[in-house]
């Protein structure tokens, strides 16, 4: 087992202190800040890339994180390390913080209390001369609270004589409004408080005596009560035709429309072609036509600085229709004889029965990247591919990005495909 023991050298919190200041407006220093530690492994400094986990507690032990940040791929150089750590906004507001760090899933005790800088510790006691970018009514640094020293009696108010603050009466709005009627039509009013008025809708329907025959609508009242009516041929909408999109029957520019899926024969469903649906034989549930494994030991060196990917252990062959998919998985230890870790890319890959033909990987573009170390590590790849009509060789491959180091510390691979309708 390796064992691992993280020693915190310092962290450092970039906190913005208010200071005078007769520059430019500075640049916000923002919530990140930058912490540094050591690492040992094995006893030893160690050395290469690290997968971190730093939580954010409010105690020293126990709880539930507050915040929690992983950092991949940390380089660590002869047991130190750097890294920047930003739990964003409204996390640090006043109270004690604890830093938790884990390693592979494991968290190292005890927790880093965070303690904050010098001038975070001034900034809380900032004197009112230390604040830059004041308004122009505080610049003298002189709180002038007139309104403070003044007491009025009731129904008075603060009001300003062009010099100073003084009590007054508090006079109206300014209006001479005493009493609102409601007149024929309405109803509410009143002489006093929030006045409200409303429709009186009884009334203003006593009005109308005339009527419209189906089919038509009101669109004039006339003084007298009668109305002029007009055929009502508009809903109110504003589509003007329905066209049937991909996939869909029917439509029409005037009238009812109706959208309809196709009509397909018997045996058949409906399939996307991934631009419309269209009607396409029922293959029926999957089955698995086919389960092949492959098993066994691997070159000594592989792959050495190919460009290309190449078959590592032991294969399997199997054919396909134009329609039938291949999917599969396998696994792998591997590893370098010595010296720095180097980039390779894994995944399952098969070849074609044609002269000359290369493996391809399942994943196609999306390829998976490894890092190969100098000690043995399993790997491992699964994929699904509809390769087309072909007999097939199937089988892990690797593809070594070094141009120096072979990969030849490796053991057995072990795996499978399978073919499906």
């Amino acid at each position: 087992m390796i064992a691992r023991r993280l020693l915190v050298s310092g962290a450092a919190f970039l906190v913005l202190a208010v200071t005078a200041s007769s520059h430019a407006q500075p640049i916000p220093v923002g919530t990140a800040f930058t912490y540094q530690g050591s690492l040992t492994d094995a006893g030893a400094p160690a050395n290469g890339p690290y997968d971190f986990q730093f939580g954010l507690f409010e105690a020293a032990t126990g709880g539930i994180p507050v915040a929690v940040l992983n950092v991949n791929g940390v380089p660590v150089n002869n047991g130190l390390f750097t890294v920047k750590l930003d739990f964003g906004q409204n996390i640090f507001t006043g109270d004690s913080r604890w830093l938790e760090i884990s390693l592979a899933g494991t968290a190292l005790s005890p927790r880093q209390e965070l303690t904050p800088s010098p001038y975070a510790l001034f900034s809380t006691v900032t004197p009112w001369t230390g604040v830059s970018g004041k308004p122009p009514g505080f610049a003298d640094d002189v709180d002038n609270n007139d309104l403070g020293g003044i007491t009025c009696a009731d129904g008075e108010v603060a009001k300003w004589t062009g010099g100073v603050w003084v009590c007054g009466t508090d006079l109206d709005s300014g209006g001479d409004i005493t009493d609102v009627t409601a007149g024929f039509g309405l109803l509410g009013g009143g002489a006093s408080g929030s006045v409200p008025l409303a429709v009186d809708t009884a009334a203003i329907q006593n009005r109308v005596t005339g009527t419209c025959p189906p089919d038509s609508s009101i669109s004039t009242v006339n003084p007298d009560g009668t109305v002029v009516c007009e055929i009502d041929n508009d809903s109110g909408g504003d589509i003007t035709e329905v066209i049937a999109g991909p996939g869909l029957a029917g439509g029409a520019a005037s009238g009812a429309a109706t959208l309809s899926l196709p009509t397909c024969a018997a045996g058949e469903v409906l399939k996307s072609t991934g631009a419309s649906w269209a009607c396409a034989t029922d293959v029926g549930p999957v089955t698995i036509l086919s389960l092949n494994g492959f098993v066994g030991s691997i070159a000594a060196a592989p792959c050495g600085s190919c460009a290309v990917y190449v078959f590592v252990g032991p294969t399997q062959t199997v054919t396909t229709t134009g329609t039938q998919r291949l999917t599969g998985a396998a696994e792998v230890p591997l590893g370098l004889s010595g010296g720095s870790p180097q980039d390779a890319d894994i995944g399952l890959c098969y070849r074609s029965s044609a002269v000359g033909a290369l493996p391809i990987n399942f994943a196609g573009a999306d390829y998976s990247k490894h890092m190969i170390y100098p000690e043995r590590r399993s790997y491992s790849a699964s994929a699904s591919v509809v390769p087309g009509a072909d007999t097939w060789t199937i089988g892990l491959c690797v593809k070594n990005r070094s141009t120096t180091a072979a990969i030849n510390n490796n053991d057995y691979t072990n795996g499978w495909v399978e073919v499906t309708n």
